[in-house]
């Protein structure tokens, strides 16, 4: 191959390269190789092309060599397949860049548009090609994999790559880099110098403000004093059914005074001295965002951040919805919503919720306030799923719906009141319920509304009561965050990202400083940001953390110098570190003890249950290696148990239900989290590695593409 024979565009994924390929053919595509990965050759309009796919970041940051301690700041971007060895596999993708980019004759970046799709582009481009091909790259933008938009992006290229959106990644990855290096750095030196062990202690820029969030809601529950109150309720016999209608104090914390009340109103009549009744409408709802998408897929399928995210990336990379890493709650402009209607009504399932917001006069699309400079909505494209799991069908069907449910009518609700006279005491009985689905239809069964309609009674009319109840209750602390909420926590409060705020969440579960789904900080967890904030309480500020986020978004609007920011970033961090220096000596005394403790707790599943005296603790043979389920009373006691290798084993709240032993989670890299007894024999493994039955398989017709 010679220069001036062919253009070569450079996308993000493998998948992504055929997508792009496909779409702007002409006629055929050819597939070829370069080693073990695949590219993509065809022609437009008369020109040959070549699509070739990076695989995520290629390139990663690393200090220079030569240096020790801590603060670092003198690094560089280097393969990431020489940086660690789980991203080996990413050597193969970068040196076929390198070959084709060779002789090309003009470079396009097709990876997604924003900060971490223009950064991978940027430095596959300016690592493997050149400095001569990144400059005079072309650019194209598209907020979803289809043909036609696809089509529009090549047809409508940029001169150039969006240099500021660029260097607001650099900078984004340099600030990460600083902060999460040197304070973990500083947190694990510390540790070791007091113990002589070293343990891997990580801090960062994002991670530990959110942390701190986390642990001050921990330590108002834990701080949190109930207080006993009252409640009365009248349970009154309306002969259309029984109806609880509760005092109109609701809690008494006079305990005298519900006693007196509920000594004045027993064995009385209860008579209706008001009805009144509300008419509502509830607002349509607006597009999903990344943040509304979590947040709702977590109450509707218990689906975390991170999987909520990974599943809605596959659905975008095999084209059925538009890019996912979106703050917006805006359709895209120049798309007709009719246009994308007609396409989802083609889908099994879909025609009759379409059918009915096409029989609308002039339906319209209710939208969100927020904005993204990047990327609208997260919409349906309308192209059918070809391939999903169960678990990308439900997200997609999520999707669908609630793009579907934007076009509907506002549901007529009614709140209705009965308050009931007993003893010249106002007991109240509340309902609401829904007159007019209207857009609850487009979007079940995914409304999760209480139906509560009351009995119709006339004014004045005299009633039963049944039972009359004083129970004593307790006021209750305030709710651990779930994953879904201190998502939204972090959005609102201008912490992390769209795209980094599921992992940063993540890594907080893999250091142990957090479990639980409600999420629960750990006594290690809040020990750190006890610590740290007693020596150096610059490392937990949120302030400073938006303050960062700020300056890199005005560095992406071009109103900001790279550089100046990374050099106060610097300067603060190099004042926070010589803070650290002077109080090691007590920051790793208070750690080291917590530590150990911790490492304890996690590694401790359950009492033994064979001798009931010692503890069942992970262990790892001494001979191959492998961890296992012991006695901490061994060798009086021998019991022991098989765990899965090469696994993360983290222990579950509840036991058992066949044989109250202990139920662990296992985790490995790359699959999906399972959970099982720990016994070999339990029951409920009597049909693992059974294979399910399976009708035959149809035989396969294909058609010729047009």
């Amino acid at each position: 191959m010679t220069k001036e024979q062919y253009e070569l565009i450079v996308t993000e994924k493998p998948k992504v390269s055929k997508r792009v390929a496909e779409a702007l053919a002409d006629g055929e595509v050819e597939t070829t190789k370069h080693g073990t990965i695949s590219y993509y050759i065809f022609t437009r309009a008369g020109k040959k092309i070549i699509v070739a796919p990076a695989v995520g970041h290629i390139f990663t940051l690393k200090q220079k060599k030569g240096q020790s301690g801590y603060p670092i700041f003198d690094i560089d971007w280097i393969p990431s397949s020489e940086a660690n060895k789980s991203s080996a596999f990413t050597k193969a993708y970068a040196e076929t860049l390198e070959f084709l980019g060779k002789n090309a004759s003009s470079v396009t970046c097709a990876c997604d548009y924003d900060i971490e799709g223009e950064l991978i582009g940027y430095n596959a481009i300016k690592y493997l090609i050149g400095d001569e091909a990144l400059k005079n790259a072309e650019r194209m933008k598209f907020s979803a994999l289809t043909k036609d938009q696809l089509e529009k992006a090549y047809t409508n290229k940029f001169e150039h790559l969006d240099f500021s959106l660029a260097d607001a990644g650099i900078t984004r990855h340099t600030l990460d880099w600083y902060w999460g290096i040197n304070t973990s750095r500083a947190l694990s030196h510390a540790y070791k110098a007091l113990t002589g062990y070293y343990v891997t202690l990580s801090a960062g820029r994002v991670q530990t403000p959110t942390l701190k969030i986390l642990d001050t809601r921990e330590k108002s529950i834990k701080a949190f004093v109930s207080e006993p109150f009252w409640v009365i309720t009248a349970t009154i016999d309306t002969k259309e059914g029984e109806l609880p209608a509760i005092h109109k104090t609701d809690k008494f914390f006079d305990k005298k005074q519900a006693e007196e009340t509920y000594s004045t109103c027993k064995d009385k009549p209860a008579v209706v001295s008001e009805i009144k009744k509300r008419k509502f409408n509830q607002a349509v709802p607006v597009p999903f965002n990344l943040g509304d998408l979590q947040s709702e897929s977590f109450k509707v399928f218990k689906y975390s951040p991170k999987m909520t995210q990974s599943l809605a990336q596959s659905l975008y990379d095999a084209g059925v919805i538009s890019y996912p890493r979106t703050s917006s709650q805006k359709l895209p402009e120049g798309v007709k919503p009719l246009t994308m209607l007609k396409k989802i009504a083609a889908q099994a399932g879909y025609k009759p919720l379409v059918n009915k917001i096409l029989a609308m006069k002039d339906p319209k699309p209710n939208e969100g306030k927020k904005t993204d400079a990047a990327h609208p909505c997260i919409h349906p494209t309308g192209e059918v799923p070809k391939k999903t799991t169960p678990q990308e069908f439900k997200l997609y069907d999520l999707i669908v719906k609630r793009f579907l449910s934007c076009f509907g009518q506002p549901a007529v609700r009614e709140s209705q009141s009965i308050t009931f006279n007993i003893s010249n005491e106002d007991f109240i009985a509340k309902g609401t319920r829904t007159l007019e689905k209207n857009w609850h239809e487009l979007y079940e069964p995914y409304v999760k509304l209480k139906e509560e309609e009351l009995p119709q009674l006339k004014q004045d009319s005299e009633y039963h009561v049944k039972k009359l109840d004083n129970d004593q209750k307790e006021t209750q602390p305030p709710n651990r965050y779930s994953q879904a909420s201190i998502i939204k926590e972090m959005e609102k409060l201008g912490i992390g990202t769209k795209a980094t705020r599921a992992s940063i969440l993540q890594t907080l579960y893999d250091r142990n400083y957090v479990i639980n789904t409600q999420v629960q900080v750990t006594d290690f967890g809040s020990k750190i940001i006890e610590t740290l904030e007693k020596h150096v309480p610059e490392l937990t500020s949120e302030q400073m953390t938006r303050q960062f986020e700020d300056y890199v978004e005005k560095i992406r609007e071009g109103k900001l110098d790279m550089n100046k920011v990374l050099g106060e970033a610097k300067e603060t961090l190099t004042t926070i570190m010589e803070k650290f220096k002077s109080n090691a000596g007590g920051i790793s005394q208070e750690l080291a003890d917590s530590y150990k403790e911790s490492r304890k707790q996690q590694n401790t599943l359950s009492e033994c249950p064979l001798c009931k005296k010692g503890e069942l603790i992970i262990r790892r043979s001494r001979a191959s290696g492998k961890q296992f389920l012991g006695c901490s009373a061994y060798p009086k006691c021998t019991c022991s148990y098989p765990l899965p290798q090469g696994a993360k084993i983290e222990k579950q709240d509840k036991p058992c239900e066949h044989d109250e032993l202990p139920v662990i989670k296992v985790i490995r890299a790359g699959r999906r989290p399972f959970t099982m007894c720990i016994d070999p024999k339990c029951k409920s493994k009597e049909n693992w590695g059974k294979k399910k039955p399976t009708a035959k398989p149809k035989k396969k017709t294909t058609k010729k593409k047009d």
